[in-house]
């Protein structure tokens, strides 16, 4: 299933063991060198909050509805899963960063990202730059760092496709 970055935030977080809510996504974890969704920053506890982290890899299924762990023991301290704990670290956030290609043509800041709930894969990056809206396709995506999202350019002219208006956007699943 694709799902939209911006719709795994706050979404809730349940153990399959237990069948009870363990906590929810309070910020999503990006591998910049993958373009992959590793993990998630998790908020705990319904008494005494606490942040957590979870790795992909302890993650059973997302759906529209909420997030689905292997068990409550899936939530680990943050340091503990050390790639989520270096990008915490270096406040890492794919939203937000700016969009260009290699040749320098900008294309705004990331507003939104498209993920594969089986394999975490970002499959497309929302920008938008003034007045206009772009999609890219994983393929047109080179590479992500800390610092920026860069585009291929084909004879210094990226293929981004137009986005839809709002109340035209189709289905992604």
């Amino acid at each position: 299933m694709l799902i939209e970055l911006k719709k795994l935030e706050g979404m809730p977080i349940g153990a399959l063991d237990e069948g009870v809510k363990i906590g929810s996504v309070r910020r999503i974890i990006i591998s910049p060198e993958e373009k992959k969704l590793v993990g998630f920053v998790v908020k705990s506890g319904a008494v005494l909050r606490t942040i957590k982290a979870i790795s992909f890899l302890d993650i059973v299924d997302i759906d529209r509805n909420g997030v689905v762990a292997r068990s409550r023991d899936s939530l680990v301290e943050i340091g503990e899963v050390v790639r989520i704990g270096e990008l915490v670290k270096k406040r890492f956030s794919l939203i937000g960063l700016p969009v260009k290609t290699k040749s320098g043509k900008k294309f705004g800041r990331v507003v939104d990202a498209v993920v594969e709930t089986t394999t975490g894969d970002i499959l497309r990056i929302y920008s938008k730059y003034l007045l206009r809206d772009f999609v890219f396709e994983r393929s047109q995506i080179s590479k992500i760092t800390l610092g920026e999202v860069v585009v291929k350019d084909d004879s210094g002219e990226a293929k981004a496709k137009r986005v839809l208006a709002p109340g035209e956007a189709t289905e992604l699943a």
